[in-house]
C-alpha cells in the first residue's frame, strides 16, 4: 500500500478520539520501519572532509519523500477495499511488516552518496510530520519571534514565577534559587516554542512524537538533545511504539497528569531477575527427587536499592506460571513471636475464604491440609492463623461440642531430634515451651508440604530480615534445614522456594541473622545463593525518569544527569527527590503542551539533603498537622494497621482519620488501607516522635 494513499484515506476518515489515538500508534509503528529500513541501506565507517558527520546510504537525501515509500502488509487484502474502508485499513495495518521503497532507488554505494547526517535527518524528518499529521505539508517557517511571548505568557499561566520574590513561594525557602520569566522559558529545553511543534500539539499529536519530529527538521550541531545517528532515532521510536500508554496515550488520560508515575517494569535488575528465576527453574526440574534440597535467595543491600520491587515483579511472574506465594515481612515493632510468618499462611487462607467459587485446585489444597494435619494439629494453628477457623466450620462445631478437649485428643510432644510421625504427633500432650516450639515448628512443616504440590510449587518471600526475632529465624530454619516432611504419604516430594531481603549494612557478625546464614551455608538441606544491590546506573536512572514523566530517554537525560548527581542511583531516593521538585514547582505537568517541564538550572541549584531520612523528615513536616499525628499514631502499629484499631484509638479525635487522605495523595500510605508505602517512611515518621510520645502512644495502644 502507498504510504501516501494510506494518509489520504485517513484524511477523509472521522476524526473521533479512538480512530485519532489507533492512528498515532500505528503510524509509530510505520516509523520504525521506515527507520529500520533506512538504517539496512546505511554504510558504516565513512569518513568526511567536513566537520559535520557523514554516512552513506542507499538512498540518496532527495529521495527520503513519502511518494517513495509503500507499507508491506502481512495478509492478503485487496488493495480497492482498503482505499474504501478506513476500518479495513486500519485492521490491515496490525499485520505491517515492513516499509519498503522502488528497488529503482536501491543504489550501490559510491562516494557521491557520502551525505552528511543533518540532510538526511531533516527529510526524515519532513516525511515523519506528513506521517503523524495525516499527510499535512509542514510549516515552512519553523519559529518565529512571537514564540518568545507566547512562551512567557504560557510559563506564567502554568505558575511560575514572575521575577518578583514571594515568602509564600516554595523557591524562596530552604535555599532555592528565585526564577525570572526569562529563566524559566528554559523551563523545557527552548527559548522559543516552534511553530512545526506547535502546529502538531493543535494536531493531538502527543509531545513524544512532536519532539521527535522537530528535532529531525531542526538538528542543531550545537544542540545536546540532536540526534546523533539513525539508530538513536530507531531506539526513540521503538521505546515510543513498545509502550504506547506511557508516550503516546499519557496526555489523554487527565486523571494521571501532574503526578509522577514509577509504576512500571523494573530498571536495571535484569542480572537479580535472572538469578531468582533460575533458583525457581532448579526446583521445577528437580521434579520428585527427595535428595533435591529446598532453596534459599538471599537478597542484600542498603535502604531503598529495591530489594522488596525485585522479589514482588519475580513473583508476579512466577504466580502466572502456577506458584502459590506466600509473603511476610519483618518488623522491627513485631511483639507477638512467630506472627510474621504466620501473617504469610493467614493471607493466604484469607483468600482461600474469600473465594466464592472454590475450584479443584483450592479443594485440593484443603482437603491435604486435613490429611496432612490432625485435627487437633490444625486447631493449634488456628491461634495462628485465624482463617482455618472459617475454612474448616464442621472440625470446630465438634470441638467445640467436645467437654474433654483439652485432655481427649492432645498430641504427646516430641524432642525436635525425635523422628516424629502423625501418629505420634496426635497423642503428645503440651508440657513445656521447648516442645510447644517443637510442635509448632512440625506443624508449619506439615502445613508447607500440604499446601505445594508438583504443579504448584510453593514459595516464600520475607521482607526486612535485619529486624528478625529468634523465634521467626528459628521457624525459618526448621522450614529449611529439616527434611521429615519432604516426603508425604502418597509419595510426592516437595521443596521450599524462599527469597529473603534485608539491609547487610544492619547485620554485622553478631546479629541473630548472622548466625543462621552461616547454618543455611553450611547445611545440605538448603541451597543457598546471595545476590548483592548496588545503586543503580545513569542510564537505568535516565530510564526509570523517562517512564515517569512519559517522555523518551533522550528528551530526559539531561534533567535525569542533574537528579542522579544528587541521588547517586538510589532509586527510592531518586523518585522522592523528583516528587519534592514536584512540590516545589520545579517540574510540573503543562496542560497546554501537555507534558512535563522544568527548569533545569533550578533543578541543579536545588540544595539535596544528606539521606533518604532527613529528605522523607522534611516531606512529612509539609503536611498538615493533623495527618502528621495520625501518622505518628499509625507509626507506631508498625508498617500497617487496622483502620479500625486506629479508629478505637482516635474516638475522640475523629476529624484526623479524613486527614489520612491527603497522605495517600503523597505517596505516603499505599492507595489501599493503612500501610506505609515504604518501611524507611514508617521508619522516618516513628522516629519523629520523643520518646515521651512514643511511650503515650505505645502505652494507649
Amino acid at each position: 500500500i502507498a504510504l501516501s494513499a494510506f494518509l489520504e484515506n485517513q484524511q477523509a476518515a472521522e476524526a473521533r478520539r479512538e480512530s485519532r489515538l489507533a492512528f498515532i500508534e500505528r503510524a509509530a509503528i510505520i516509523a520504525l520501519h521506515l527507520v529500520d529500513m533506512l538504517l539496512e541501506n546505511q554504510g558504516h565507517g565513512i569518513s568526511c572532509d567536513t566537520d559535520e558527520s557523514c554516512i552513506r546510504c542507499g538512498l540518496q537525501a532527495k529521495d527520503i519523500v513519502l511518494e517513495n515509500f509503500a507499507v508491506e502488509i502481512g495478509a492478503d487484502y485487496d488493495i480497492e477495499d482498503l482505499k474504501k474502508s478506513p476500518e479495513l485499513l486500519f485492521a490491515a495495518l496490525e499485520s505491517v511488516t515492513d516499509v519498503k521503497i522502488p528497488d529503482s532507488l536501491r543504489r550501490n554505494y559510491a562516494i557521491k552518496d557520502v551525505q552528511t547526517l543533518p540532510e538526511i535527518l531533516q527529510k526524515l524528518g519532513l516525511v515523519l510530520y506528513q506521517l503523524f499529521s495525516r499527510g499535512k505539508i509542514a510549516p515552512s517557517s519553523i519559529e518565529k519571534e512571537e514564540s518568545i511571548v507566547y512562551t512567557n505568557k504560557l510559563r506564567t499561566r502554568e505558575g511560575f514565577d514572575d521575577g518578583t520574590e514571594d515568602e509564600d513561594q516554595p523557591g524562596a525557602k530552604n535555599g532555592r534559587q528565585q526564577r525570572s520569566i526569562g529563566d524559566t522559558c528554559k523551563s523545557f529545553r527552548r527559548v522559543q516554542i516552534s511553530v512545526l511543534e506547535d502546529s502538531l500539539s493543535e494536531l493531538c499529536v502527543p509531545a513524544s512524537i512532536s519532539i521527535l519530529v522537530k528535532d529531525l527538521i531542526e538538528r542543531g550541531d550545537d544542540d545536546e538533545y540532536a540526534f546523533q545517528s539513525l539508530e538513536d532515532v530507531s531506539a526513540e521510536l521503538r521505546q515510543i511504539a513498545v509502550q504506547p500508554n506511557a508516550f503516546l496515550y499519557y496526555g489523554e488520560d487527565t486523571s494521571q497528569k501532574g503526578v509522577l508515575d514509577f509504576e512500571g517494569n523494573i530498571v536495571g535488575r535484569a542480572e537479580e531477575m535472572s538469578c531468582l528465576l533460575e533458583a525457581a527453574a532448579r526446583i521445577e526440574m528437580a521434579g520428585d527427587d527427595p535428595s533435591h534440597p529446598h532453596s534459599l535467595v538471599l537478597i542484600g543491600g542498603g535502604a531503598g536499592l529495591g530489594k522488596s520491587y525485585l522479589v514482588e515483579n519475580v513473583c508476579d511472574s512466577l504466580t502466572e506460571s502456577g506458584w502459590i506465594y506466600l509473603s511476610c515481612k519483618f518488623d522491627r515493632l513485631m511483639a507477638k513471636p512467630l506472627s510474621t510468618i504466620a501473617s504469610a499462611f493467614e493471607k493466604f487462607f484469607q483468600h482461600v475464604a474469600s473465594s466464592v467459587n472454590w475450584g479443584r485446585d483450592i479443594g485440593a489444597i484443603l482437603s491435604s491440609v486435613q490429611d496432612n494435619l490432625s485435627a487437633s494439629g490444625i486447631v493449634v494453628l488456628s491461634e495462628l492463623i485465624p482463617s482455618l477457623c472459617t475454612l474448616y466450620p464442621v472440625l470446630f462445631a465438634s470441638i467445640v461440642r467436645d467437654d474433654d478437649f483439652d485432655s481427649s485428643e492432645e498430641d504427646r510432644i516430641s524432642s525436635e531430634d525425635e523422628h516424629l510421625n502423625d501418629s505420634t504427633m496426635d497423642n503428645d500432650i503440651i508440657a513445656s515451651a521447648e516442645t510447644l516450639k517443637n510442635r509448632l515448628h512440625y506443624l508449619f512443616r506439615k502445613l508447607v508440604h500440604a499446601i505445594a504440590r508438583p504443579e504448584h510449587p510453593l514459595f516464600l518471600c520475607v521482607d526486612d530480615l535485619q529486624w528478625v526475632d529468634e523465634s521467626g529465624i528459628q521457624l525459618l530454619s526448621s522450614l529449611l534445614t529439616d527434611s521429615d516432611y519432604l516426603i508425604n504419604n502418597n509419595g510426592d516430594s516437595q521443596r521450599l522456594l524462599v527469597f529473603g531481603t534485608y539491609r547487610d549494612d544492619e547485620v554485622d557478625e553478631g546479629h541473630i541473622l548472622s548466625n543462621y546464614l552461616n547454618k543455611f551455608n553450611s547445611s545440605a538441606s538448603v541451597s543457598v545463593r546471595n545476590i548483592h544491590l548496588d545503586a543503580i546506573t545513569k542510564s537505568d536512572a535516565n530510564v526509570l525518569v523517562s517512564e515517569a514523566i512519559r517522555l523518551p530517554v533522550r528528551q530526559t537525560r539531561v534533567l535525569t544527569d542533574a537528579v542522579y548527581a544528587k541521588t547517586l542511583g538510589n532509586p527510592l531516593y531518586l523518585q522522592l527527590f523528583m516528587k519534592s521538585l514536584v512540590d516545589e514547582k520545579l517540574l510540573s505537568y503543562s496542560l497546554v503542551e501537555k507534558r512535563w517541564i522544568w527548569n533545569i538550572e533550578a533543578v541543579r541549584a536545588t540544595s539535596i539533603d544528606d539521606n533518604v531520612a532527613e529528605l522523607l523528615t522534611r516531606k512529612l513536616r509539609r503536611l498538615p498537622d493533623d495527618c502528621q499525628k495520625a501518622l505518628k499514631i499509625a507509626s507506631c502499629f508498625g508498617l500497617q494497621v487496622e483502620e479500625s484499631s486506629l479508629r478505637i484509638l482516635l474516638a475522640s479525635n475523629k476529624r484526623l482519620i479524613p486527614c489520612l487522605e491527603r497522605a495517600r495523595q503523597e505517596g505516603i500510605l499505599e492507595r489501599d488501607g493503612l500501610r506505609f508505602a515504604h518501611d524507611m517512611i514508617q521508619q522516618v515518621t516513628y522516629d519523629m516522635m520523643s520518646p515521651e510520645e512514643r511511650g503515650a502512644c505505645h502505652c494507649a495502644i
